[in-house]
């Protein structure tokens, strides 16, 4: 139930004066991006932050304006120019004590002459521009007279709108709120809001959606200040009650035989490297401690991540637990259970595979066979997760490229073993940015693979499409030297975005490279897929066009060629994943990131990052500079998708005074009630009620 001092803030704005059914359905239009609701909330409107803010103070001279930037001048109407024939501007004349400006308009006559009468004083402001040298304003923001200059706010906030609202219409909405509601309880002590400078909770939206400087929507500003504190603090909250969780609760102890490692290896018959030794003796001693392991295993493609989490498995299974690995796709899943099933053949250990494209008759026999015991390791999809999977005495989970996994989904998992705290080993290429922040916040223990000795970093350039037809110059030239390219394409089908789409990309090349050429992609039957995967992996054809369905799980030693076309499209991660499918042998390996001429600053900053680094941590960390953390607690990663306000720079300064104030808090939770009170709200604020259970 939600606490009634939230009662006005998370009422429909239909409730205020001057807001009907019809413009109440506007406004949700504004803020669909930002909220799932269904009706728009006195709340959702304070979460709508301007995108900037416009300086309207009285600016110097006409004389020291400069070109593209906003200005506000008090000038005198000297003269009206009327179009000599139609589509010609209106122009009418003004002047200061510095110099002249020309007023452009498309309008009306006798609206500008109302408007603009000859001697008049009026104040304008707008956008200026040059043409013959000549300063101009074309249909300025607005012109007042002196009383009503007045009564205008110096610092304008701009709005995101959609048809039928205008930015006057926020402003005035914002103001009928803030008359409207009343502070919250505090759920700071008063000492901490005096050490920081911070306002109660409305008052720092107020000083956003009424600024007092331009300075008001950057990350050092005071509200946003308070207001990315306290977000941050939901999400440590969060984390350190599953913290506090995991030391109370009793975990599982993986006490395997003596020297089993040194056995396992042995059987497998691989040459680790020194970096997979140091991994596997790291992951064994947290997997024999009381309580729960909760690891992350980094590693490049080709570092051997694979290896050093089957060992561990076999080492659970020793111990006289099951083991599961959960990949997100059936190609990778499948791979792994051929990898595991074929190094564990000599050993008297029962694997098996599970996705939910099985028929029901194989699914139905897992599920008994795991219930039972029979099963030692299991390999599967999503479906790992869902009610039906039960294990009899599951002790280990392994996760593969866990980006693609949210935190409930990981839970939920856990939750079939025994206690629900069974050890679990995340593995990635690229640690995305939600999975470094919860490294830095100490939720998360990292081992780090290093490369695999002798093999060379992959060569990375970035190519504008225009050249496209030099590549395939290149690209002759390379297939008869009997290379293998992979060219990937961000979409299927052709669409009216300028994208070239997988099929287009492989009809032109199977025109030039006639039969020699392989297509996969998502809406390929997955038997048809991995046939032409395969005739690519047996040299039957030495160009695999395909989407990024082959970013996991593809494994061609000799293909050491990717093409990336419309490279500015992908994520960073995506990017990194995609460069690892080639690189798998000790010859050069080459990416080439084709990209269109038109792409954004942010879109070419990922490709520099790209082709300057091969170190995935050091990409995911430029990543999170780039685009910021994600949402710590769900799965979703683009952006600020989670954070309404905090960015990078306000995670890293408030992280560790969050932790040890959440940490405190959860401490104090259970004999305060005062605290569930105060942090119950401050949870309801930020719409965080996937862990209300915390203040329940």
């Amino acid at each position: 139930m939600r606490s009634s001092e939230l009662n006005k803030l998370f009422s429909n704005i239909s409730t205020l004066s001057g807001i009907g059914p019809a413009l109440s359905k506007k406004y949700l239009k504004i803020i669909q991006n930002e909220t799932d609701i269904l009706e728009p909330r006195i709340i959702d409107i304070l979460w709508h932050f301007p995108h900037k803010i416009v300086d309207r103070r009285l600016s110097s001279s006409i004389k020291d304006a400069t070109s593209n930037e906003i200005f506000t001048f008090k000038v005198q109407v000297k003269q009206h120019l009327f179009p000599r024939r139609k589509g010609l501007p209106h122009r009418v004349i003004v002047f200061d004590d510095s110099s002249e400006l020309d007023l452009v308009f498309f309008v009306s006559n006798s609206y500008i002459k109302q408007l603009l009468p000859l001697d008049a004083i009026r104040y304008i402001s707008g956008k200026v521009d040059f043409y013959t040298s000549k300063a101009q304003m074309t249909h300025p923001d607005f012109i007042l007279t002196e009383d009503q200059y007045s009564r205008i706010k110096p610092f304008q906030p701009v709005y995101r709108l959609t048809k039928g609202i205008t930015n006057n219409n926020v402003v005035r909405l914002l103001n009928n709120i803030f008359n409207h509601v009343d502070d919250l309880p505090e759920w700071h002590d008063q000492k901490l809001l005096d050490e920081m400078g911070w306002k109660g909770i409305i008052d720092s939206f107020k000083d956003i959606h009424i600024p007092k400087s331009l300075d008001s929507l950057n990350s050092n500003s005071k509200a946003i200040e308070r207001l990315s504190f306290d977000e941050i603090l939901v999400r440590q909250l969060s984390l350190s009650y599953l913290r506090s969780v995991r030391v109370k609760t009793k975990g599982i102890s993986l006490i395997s035989t003596k020297d089993i490692n040194k056995d396992i290896i042995k059987k497998i018959n691989f040459n680790l490297t020194d970096s997979q030794c140091s991994a596997i003796e790291q992951i064994s001693n947290d997997m024999e401690k009381p309580h729960q392991m909760f690891r992350l295993l980094q590693g490049d493609v080709g570092s051997g991540k694979t290896l050093v989490a089957i060992i561990c498995m076999i080492k659970a299974v020793n111990a006289g637990y099951q083991a599961a690995l959960m990949a997100p796709t059936e190609l990778l899943a499948r791979q792994h259970f051929e990898t595991i099933d074929k190094l564990t053949e000599d050993m008297d250990i029962n694997i098996s595979y599970i996705s939910g494209k099985e028929n029901q008759e194989n699914r139905l026999k897992v599920e008994e066979e795991l219930y039972s015991g029979k099963i030692d390791i299991v390999i599967g999809t999503h479906i790992l997760f869902q009610n039906n999977i039960i294990f009899k005495k599951l002790g280990f989970i392994v996760i593969d490229e866990q980006h693609r996994f949210g935190v409930n989904q990981r839970l939920a998992l856990q939750s079939k073993s025994q206690t629900g705290n069974c050890d679990l080993l995340l593995m990635t290429a690229t640690p995305i940015p939600r999975t470094l922040i919860q490294t830095q916040y100490g939720d998360i223990d990292t081992t780090k693979l290093e490369k695999i000795p002798g093999r060379k970093d992959i060569k990375t350039t970035i190519i504008p499409d225009s050249k496209i037809d030099n590549l395939i110059i290149r690209l002759s030239e390379i297939i008869n030297l009997k290379n293998k390219i992979y060219w990937v394409c961000p979409q299927i089908e052709d669409t009216e975005n300028n994208i070239t789409s997988v099929i287009t990309r492989y009809n032109y090349l199977n025109n030039i490279f006639k039969n020699n050429v392989s297509l996969a992609h998502g809406k390929m039957p997955i038997a048809n897929r991995l046939k032409e995967i395969e005739r690519f992996y047996n040299s039957e054809t030495q160009i695999l066009v395909a989407t990024t369905v082959i970013e996991v799980g593809i494994d061609v030693p000799d293909a050491n060629i990717i093409i990336i076309e419309n490279a500015n499209k992908f994520g960073l991660t995506q990017l990194h994943q995609l460069r690892g499918r080639v690189g798998r042998n000790s010859d050069e390996s080459y990416c080439m990131l084709m990209y269109n001429e038109n792409i954004n600053e942010i879109a070419a900053s990922r490709l520099n990052i790209i082709r300057n680094s091969n170190d995935g941590f050091d990409i995911s960390e430029q990543d999170l500079n780039l685009r910021g953390s994600g949402d710590i607690i769900g799965i979703k990663q683009s952006g600020f998708i989670g954070f309404k306000v905090a960015d990078t720079e306000n995670i890293i300064k408030y992280q560790k005074y969050s932790k040890i104030l959440s940490d405190q808090i959860i401490k104090d939770m259970d004999s305060n009630d005062l605290n569930k009170f105060r942090y119950k709200i401050l949870f309801e604020l930020y719409g965080k009620t996937d862990f209300k259970f915390i203040i329940a």
